[in-house]
């Protein structure tokens, strides 16, 4: 699941949310932040500008492949 926010001050933020740990693919260095680990699930920050892409479907496209590689 990807939780994606946006503000006029925030900026975009994309949150990834993981059932479990050990299927994290170690290619996603890109995922920052633990403290998204406390909420009502596994969620972790993604860092955007570390993902390949010219624009935020093609990114959101590479996260989802590379999750579901792993599975």
């Amino acid at each position: 699941m990807l939780l994606i926010k946006s503000g006029p001050t925030s900026g975009l933020h994309v949150f990834l949310k993981i059932d479990n740990k050990d299927n994290l693919d170690p290619s996603l260095a890109a995922l920052v932040d633990p403290k998204w680990l406390n909420l009502g699930g596994t969620f972790r920050e993604i860092d955007m500008e570390q993902i390949e892409g010219g624009n935020l479907a093609t990114k959101l496209e590479l996260i989802m492949a590379m999750v579901c590689k792993k599975r």
